[in-house]
């Protein structure tokens, strides 16, 4: 879908028993020799303008492995999205947001019945493709605190498909009586950085549990976007809940659900959405599996 499997010029096969089996997910990346464009450097801490810049072409070599895994049935329990939170404001430090306060959302212990992934549902096999320093898994760009992205990456703004897909998910929202927009979507490389070092001098290291390092955030990909309120009072919104219930129709999935901190490295953002398609967007909100479930990697930064 996003990759120009063209590009691919060698390949290179290997087998893994089970998910388990992939020490760390960064590991399965490895077996890709891909030689990559040399990526700038960036020493700058300053944040870019926020207008689209003409994308950087380069050349790169491609190298796709294929990765065997056993598909596991995945067991989970969701919890309902209303707040119990009742502060109207985020708390303050030396006069700025306490982002984790902001962003900490706490939900009632209230269960759902757990619902099984069907073991054929799941692919035995993934294929692993890089692409001047991007990893498309299965056609996915995967970006987390594994995957990143180079500084170099810019498509200017949201995709096209994705863009389109929420002009279709604004309209059929409308339609109930739902009123959605887009607060924050594409960021560049420097844009995200800096957003990332304010947030660091407030919070500490609690700031990687709310947003991701310059490289390694889903904005950059131009596929992702937060909508309406990106903070914890959205949670349980009739927005928020007609987001969980539908924008998997449209090819979106809430990328970082409640219950999945240990699994995406973020904890619950249900104003974050993620342009996937439609029949993976279905397959992973049906079965509540977040993309490293599903392709059996991890979230976990080098150092």
């Amino acid at each position: 879908m996003l990759v120009n499997k063209a590009l691919a010029v060698a390949a290179a096969a290997v087998t893994l028993t089970a998910c388990g089996s992939q020490e760390t997910a960064s590991e399965a990346a490895v077996t890709v020799t891909a030689q990559t464009s040399a990526e700038t450097q960036a020493t700058e801490t300053e944040t870019t303008t926020t207008a689209a810049e003409t994308a950087v072409t380069t050349t790169a070599e491609t190298t796709t492995t294929t990765v065997t895994t056993t598909a596991e049935t995945t067991t989970t329990t969701a919890e309902t999205t209303a707040v119990t939170e009742t502060s109207s404001q985020a708390e303050t430090t030396n006069g700025e947001e306490n982002m984790i306060d902001f962003y900490e959302v706490t939900l009632p212990e209230t269960i759902i019945p757990e619902v099984e992934t069907p073991e054929e549902l799941l692919p035995t096999s993934h294929s692993f493709t890089q692409i001047d320093g991007r990893t498309y898994i299965d056609d996915i760009l995967i970006v987390n605190k594994t995957y990143s992205v180079p500084d170099s990456y810019d498509p200017g703004g949201l995709l096209p498909e994705a863009q389109e897909a929420f002009n279709k998910m604004q309209a059929g929202a409308a339609a109930d009586g739902i009123w959605l927009y887009i607060v924050s979507g594409y960021r560049s490389y420097w844009e995200q950085q800096g957003l990332y070092n304010n947030y660091y001098y407030y919070n500490g290291e609690e700031t990687d549990r709310f947003s991701a390092r310059a490289g390694h955030s889903e904005h950059q990909t131009g596929l992702a976007m937060d909508l309406n309120n990106a903070s914890r009072y959205f949670a349980g919104t009739p927005e928020a809940d007609w987001i969980e219930q539908h924008c998997a129709e449209y090819g979106f999935i809430v990328r970082y659900p409640y219950g999945k901190e240990d699994v995406t490295g973020f904890m619950y953002e249900p104003w974050h959405i993620r342009y996937v398609g439609k029949e993976l967007a279905r397959l992973l909100t049906d079965h509540r599996l977040t993309l490293e479930e599903y392709f059996c990697i991890d979230s976990v930064y080098a150092e």
